[in-house]
């Protein structure tokens, strides 16, 4: 099974909660590739609890609206349409 993606927010700012799709799939279907599962130095907000699902990272909302649709990660998406 593929590695996740990192959590990081400056290459990807739009994350989503793994399962956060229409399909309530918690790893990629196309690839199967886990949720990324941050740190607590990652996790931009210091307060709040880390979900136990995990994120799927994105570089536009375009691309996380996508994963609503389809569930696919952001490396299945570029192969699917192009990575720009």
């Amino acid at each position: 099974m593929p590695n996740p993606d990192p959590f990081d927010t400056s290459k990807y700012p739009c994350g989503k909660q793994a399962g956060d799709n229409k399909f309530g799939l918690k790893s990629c279907p196309t690839c199967g590739k886990p949720a990324t599962h941050p740190t607590k130095e990652e996790y931009p907000w210091p307060n709040s609890q880390i979900p136990a699902d995990g994120f799927f990272m994105f570089r536009d909302e375009l691309s996380a609206r996508e994963y609503y649709i389809s569930g696919m990660c952001q490396s299945c998406q570029d192969g699917v349409f192009g990575d720009e």
